[in-house]
Parts: C-alpha cells; sequence; structure tokens
C-alpha cells in the first residue's frame, strides 16, 4: 500500500478510497489530519444554512462553537450579517492550526484544541467539512450533546445510505488522511430523541461518488 497506488486508482483529484473499521487498520503513515485553509470558499447554501440557523433561535447573545472553524471565517460572516448580536465565539482546531490562526484572528473567536476544553455552555454547534476528517466523530457528538445546545448544524459530512459507518482514505493532492463516512443511523443513534432533525440536504458543492456522498443536517433540541 503506498500513496502512488491510491492516486492512480483514484479517477478524481479529490474522493475517499479503501475501506477500514478503525483507524489502526490504517497505515501509520496516514495518520494525519486533513488540512484547514485560509480564507477558504464556503459555499453560499452552507453561508445560508448558517444564517437560517443563527435566525431561528431568535436571540441577542449566542455563543457558538465552530468544531474545525479555522481562520473563523464563518464567525465573521455571522458576526457582520447580524450587527445587533452579541456573540461569543469558540473555534475547536488542532496545534497547527491554532498557531496559524489563534494570533492573526484572534478578534473573530476563542481558540481551543478540543471540544471539552470549552467551559462554557453554547446555543450552536457548527461543524463545516471537518467532522468527517475526526478522529473519533461519535465521541464530538456525544460531548455536544452532553453540553445540549440549542442547534447542531453538519455540513459537508461524507454520508452514506448503508447501515454502518467506516473510514476510508480521503484523497485532496497532495494531501491523503482518513475520512468518516457516516451512517445517518450513527448520527441519529447519538442525538436522537433529544434532538429532533429539522432537515437532510444534499450539499450542492460536492460530487457523489457511488454510495458516498456529502450531506448537510440540522438538528434542534426538543425542549
Amino acid at each position: 500500500m503506498n500513496e502512488e497506488i491510491y492516486l492512480i486508482n483514484n479517477n478524481t483529484p479529490m474522493g475517499p478510497m479503501g475501506r477500514f473499521s478503525s483507524y489502526e487498520e490504517i497505515p501509520k503513515k496516514f495518520h494525519r489530519f486533513h488540512p484547514s485553509f485560509e480564507n477558504a470558499n464556503i459555499p453560499q447554501q452552507e453561508i445560508s444554512e448558517c444564517i437560517e440557523a443563527v435566525k431561528s433561535l431568535n436571540q441577542d447573545k449566542i455563543t457558538l462553537v465552530d468544531w474545525g472553524g479555522a481562520d473563523g471565517k464563518i464567525c465573521d460572516i455571522l458576526r457582520k450579517t447580524f450587527p445587533d448580536i452579541q456573540f461569543d465565539f469558540h473555534i475547536v482546531e488542532t496545534e497547527k492550526s491554532i498557531k496559524l490562526f489563534s494570533e492573526k484572528y484572534k478578534d473573530r473567536g476563542t481558540y481551543h484544541r478540543y471540544i471539552e476544553d470549552i467551559k462554557v455552555p453554547y446555543d450552536v454547534f457548527l461543524c463545516n467539512a471537518a467532522l468527517t476528517f475526526a478522529k473519533d466523530p461519535f465521541s464530538i457528538l456525544r460531548c455536544v450533546k452532553s453540553v445540549k445546545p440549542k442547534v447542531v448544524l453538519i455540513q459537508r459530512t461524507w454520508d452514506t445510505d448503508e447501515e454502518n459507518s467506516y473510514l476510508k482514505l480521503h484523497v485532496f493532492i497532495p494531501n491523503i488522511c482518513p475520512a468518516w463516512v457516516i451512517s445517518q443511523k450513527d448520527m441519529d443513534s447519538i442525538l436522537l430523541p433529544e434532538y429532533k432533525m429539522i432537515y437532510v440536504r444534499p450539499s450542492l458543492q460536492m460530487q457523489k461518488y457511488g454510495n458516498v456522498f456529502f450531506r448537510n443536517r440540522l438538528y434542534e433540541r426538543i425542549d
């Protein structure tokens, strides 16, 4: 197994390959996090979903956690969109990204290495194109559920109609890293019944690869 073989067998410059049940089955040279990009292009669909999620709360003070939020661009967009709302943004990122972004974009939010480091309750949990690259996305969701935010918005996550979640190797040239394909059943088993699903939508930006594709999901807490 080597990177060249995976690149040759892949039909596109980006996509998931292989099938594994745990990180231990994947060669250690692929144990790396997908890089976070500065000033990344966020599709208008996902920006609109974030805006609608915030608007639905009808609050003048909102604490929001952006897991994998990179340079805090979406936080900046929301603050400019809702100038009358007092936001408290928290961004969870890798050590490398924290070194790159935390000082330069300190006005956008407070950076944390792990979601467990956030010691305040939050109203919104947002994750755009990042949960699928977490080492253990299920423990993150369980942690989020324990805090009981009002809204959980998960965007651009590799999804499948199959029963079980699994790991694949994801190619985003020149990077190759593990990526979870998360089944609807597994996500619902964690968040329901305390939350209700508002929608499941295909991400308009991304292609479908066989039985694997990107979806956006919004859950609201049942009070």
